[in-house]
């Protein structure tokens, strides 16, 4: 490796092997070699009469808008590195601001290079890059790499997390994460646990009625009349993947309002009806509210409410 300033015109920018992401710089990079220069060298490989980027490509691209006409460089030559040696570099250049997408990409390019088995790359590189160093974790950075494009550039431009990535990677058939993302991720905004529980359950309506989720997004527009916004659709899809347990649920809160306990008082269920009991929750500040919850909870004894309650506890499981 030699150190030395190159023309920008002999670095070849149609290269982009070694591309992890977009190139468009933040403006406090930019404010930063405007106002004090290039601190850290770029990374490039000499390829023939030319250059490739290794690690840079932002710098490099302020250099260009700022019209300079060379970059200071650290220079390595075509064989002097192995796949694995360079990812290392990349990521070591990158470390501040690497993104898990990037470390992903990085992981893939290793893994199909000659040099590295599965284990060396767990036992050696995970743990440089900051990773668990673990078989399922490497595979797991593997699959999210190895997603199509689109999801990957969506991922970057903030439109999908990184979490939802991977949750994307682990679904088998590409026809289905297709359609999750097309018709469901890429509309509306869904957390990290909204998207797996969308996941899991439209899985199961799939499964159950063999149905594609081209299909089950039409039946979930037309029930709401073409419209639909987030919660519409978890709604939408919860009472079509558990009909009876979202008709108990219906039931169940019905019975507890008709209780009208007070603000210190609160029944709390199993989310799926699997426990036979129902727990009752106290917070006391002041005595005489608990003196009233106390003689409205006798009363629906009384009067049957509890029984009818508990009944359905029983049933809706």
């Amino acid at each position: 490796m030699i150190t030395k300033k190159v023309a920008l015109s002999e670095i070849d920018l149609k290269d982009t092997t070694y591309l992890l992401s977009d190139v468009a710089p933040d403006q406090k990079l930019i404010d930063s070699i405007t106002d004090i220069g290039l601190l850290n060298p770029v990374k490039l490989i000499k390829k023939d009469k030319n250059y490739i980027v290794l690690a840079g490509w932002k710098r490099i691209h302020v250099l260009l808008q700022l019209g300079n006409e060379s970059v200071y460089s650290q220079i390595y030559e075509n064989d002097e590195l192995l796949t694995e040696h360079i990812c290392v570099l990349i990521y070591t250049d990158n470390k501040e601001r690497i993104t898990d997408l990037e470390k992903a990409e990085l992981l893939k390019m290793i893994s199909n290079s000659d040099y590295y088995n599965e284990k060396n790359i767990v036992q050696k590189i995970l743990p440089v890059f900051g990773l668990n160093p673990t078989l399922n974790n490497l595979k797991k950075y593997i699959s999210i790499a190895s997603l199509k494009p689109e999801l990957k550039k969506a991922c970057m431009n903030e439109e999908l997390t990184i979490e939802q990535l991977k949750l994307l990677s682990e679904i088998d058939d590409p026809e289905f994460r297709d359609g999750i993302y097309n018709y469901f991720l890429k509309e509306y905004k869904f957390n990290n646990n909204e998207t797996r529980d969308l996941i899991k359950e439209l899985n199961t309506i799939s499964k159950r009625e063999k149905q594609p989720v081209e299909e089950l997004a039409q039946k979930i527009y037309k029930e709401n009349n073409g419209k639909a916004d987030k919660n519409t659709i978890r709604k939408t899809v919860k009472i079509i993947c558990y009909p009876k347990l979202t008709k108990t649920e219906l039931k169940y809160n019905e019975l507890v309002k008709n209780l009208n306990l007070g603000n210190s008082s609160r029944l709390v269920n199993h989310p799926y009806f699997e426990s036979n009991e129902i727990e009752l929750r106290i917070k006391i500040k002041e005595k005489n509210d608990l003196i009233e919850d106390i003689e409205k909870l006798k009363a629906s004894i009384v009067d049957g409410r509890v029984d009818e309650l508990l009944k359905l506890i029983k049933e809706g499981n």
